[in-house]
């Protein structure tokens, strides 16, 4: 008895000390009294045995509930700790099965102690699973499977229960030796990354959708990483986040370089002096998401081609300005802040999925939230099947949340999109420069086959949506280009747009598909170089 009395108080203390509740304290201690009352009661009727069973799990109950949080964690105290605290409840309670001649009494306090203890041990699991605490998992998992063992010895159970508890230890030990036998989702992850940097549609015999689902996340999670590399965060307003000059990064094969102007590419002069400057400004799909050591961003491919197809008698720049994840709010923005006073010639405007929440309010943006992101745990099974999971959840979200605002496209004219492109005329006519502007090319359009569709939507819910944005975009553009002559429109959509084959997912291109863009903004680019520099005399 002393040492029951003991051992609660300690507990008491120790939960009060880490900031359990009072209702948690009390009926920790409570349910210890209950104990304690009963190994020292002589008094063994019906009734008293009853109220006494009652009694402790309902103790045991609210104890358990506050010392829980909403999600499943033992919120007070680390996963040793927490396993202790179980493991000392259940020595204190003990003593209670040793006094009495009643079974029903015994049988309580067993099953009491059998919980207690397990509990323990699924806290132990529980907790080292989700903190990929290899070590502690598998002590957790062992003492699981040793209770259960040793309460199907303890306990007369009846058919029922034994079937369980036999289903229970199979698990158990089975659990770690299926997980001997299962790779990374679908075979799609290599020490942190996915195997392979693409995954096509073309390539799969069997348009597996499932496996793209998988996939990509996981690129979007590997370039969050270069991100945090090359990018830090704009303190001073919009854009959001600015490059770091003179970072570098490696984009699985690809090689990722920011200037000395905070720009993609090789170092630039601030002064230009007889350079022709071209700025591309846009999305990831112009800063470029390159995989492979020969991928190149299109306005690399551009300057290229102006420098070996055109004779000039001055030098023509293509910086690249694109930034993944902006629209062209944050591109006027960085506009204003970083690109006039390099005094551009031309700039080239390649926008599109990023903003079309800014046709409609009702579109969610496809980049917010962010997917899942995969996470190891103890066993690859655990990890597999909670990361399908949150796929699963995070895309029902997404297309719950669009079914409840459709989108309508019915003014794009008067769009934030529009008045944003207004503004960029504005400014190019202010300052004196050329502007051309891209239509957005996807890897799928009205047009395309159901089965292509279909294996997109999988990571796109809104795909059906987006289509429809990629279309009244272009009708904005058409229209604004038709009403304002300074606008060279150029239709990258020809041989691109949904050309499936030209895209690594819905919207990021391929090298081919790269070149494609690079060459449609040539062939508007040609005629405006032509005029504005004066051509070589040919020899």
């Amino acid at each position: 008895m002393v040492f029951q009395v003991l051992l609660a108080l300690a507990m008491m203390s120790f939960y009060t000390w880490n900031g359990v509740s009072w209702p948690g304290t009390i009926a920790l201690g409570a349910l210890i009294a209950v104990a304690i009352t009963a190994a020292n009661r002589r008094t063994n009727t019906a009734w008293a045995v009853a109220a006494e069973s009652a009694a402790s799990w309902i103790c045991t109950i609210v104890a358990v509930s506050y010392l829980l949080d909403r999600n499943g964690y033992w919120k007070h105290f680390t996963a040793i700790l927490a396993t202790i605290v179980a493991w000392s409840t259940a020595a204190s309670i003990f003593p209670a099965l040793l006094i009495g001649n009643r079974s029903a009494r015994r049988t309580n306090w067993k099953l009491q102690t059998v919980f207690w203890c397990i509990l323990g041990a699924l806290i132990l699991v529980y907790n080292a699973c989700w903190q990929n605490n290899v070590t502690l998992f598998y002590v957790g998992l062992v003492l699981t499977c040793l209770f259960v063992i040793g309460c199907k010895l303890w306990f007369r159970s009846p058919n029922f229960l034994i079937l369980a508890q036999n289903t229970a230890i199979v698990f158990l030990v089975g659990l770690p030796i299926a997980d001997l036998f299962v790779r990374p989702p679908i075979h799609m992850r290599i020490n942190g990354k996915a195997e392979s940097p693409t995954y096509y549609y073309w390539e799969s015999a069997t348009h597996a959708g499932r496996v793209y689902q998988c996939w990509w996340p996981l690129i979007f999670t590997e370039w969050e990483r270069v991100q945090k590399i090359i990018a830090v965060r704009n303190h001073d307003g919009r854009p959001q986040y600015r490059f770091k000059p003179g970072a570098k990064a490696s984009l699985y094969q690809s090689d990722i370089r920011i200037n000395n102007l905070g720009f993609r590419g090789n170092d630039v002069s601030p002064a230009k002096g007889n350079t022709f400057r071209i700025v591309a400004i846009g999305e990831s799909t112009t800063f470029g998401i390159t995989l492979y050591p020969d991928d190149r961003p299109w306005p690399d491919l551009l300057q290229e081609m102006i420098r070996t197809r055109l004779s000039l008698t001055r030098p023509v720049e293509v910086i690249n300005a694109g930034f993944p994840g902006s629209t062209i709010e944050d591109s006027l923005s960085r506009l204003e802040q970083e690109v006039l006073r390099l005094k551009p010639d031309m700039i080239i405007s390649y926008h599109g999925i990023n903003g079309f929440n800014l046709l409609d309010e009702a579109l969610p943006l496809v980049t917010d939230p962010q997917p899942p992101r995969y996470a190891d745990r103890p066993l690859q099974l655990i990890a597999n099947l909670e990361y399908v999971w949150k796929i699963q959840q995070f895309n029902k979200r997404r297309a719950t949340s669009l079914e409840r605002h459709p989108p309508t496209f019915h003014d794009v004219l008067s769009s934030r999109y529009a008045t944003s492109t207004r503004r960029l005329v504005d400014i190019c006519k202010t300052n004196h420069i050329d502007l051309v502007v891209g239509t957005f090319s996807l890897a799928v359009n009205s047009g395309s086959e159901q089965e292509v569709v279909d294996f997109y939507h999988r990571t796109y819910p809104e795909l059906r949506w987006t289509i429809r944005a990629n279309e009244a975009y272009t009708t904005m553009l058409t229209a604004m280009a038709r009403d304002e002559p300074t606008i060279h429109l150029v239709d990258t959509r020809p041989g691109l747009d949904g050309d499936f084959t030209k895209f690594t997912d819905l919207m990021h291109l391929t090298q081919t598909g790269r070149q494609k863009v690079a060459d449609a903004f040539f062939a508007a680019s040609e005629p405006i170089l032509k005029a504005a520099v004066q051509n070589t005399p040919e020899h």
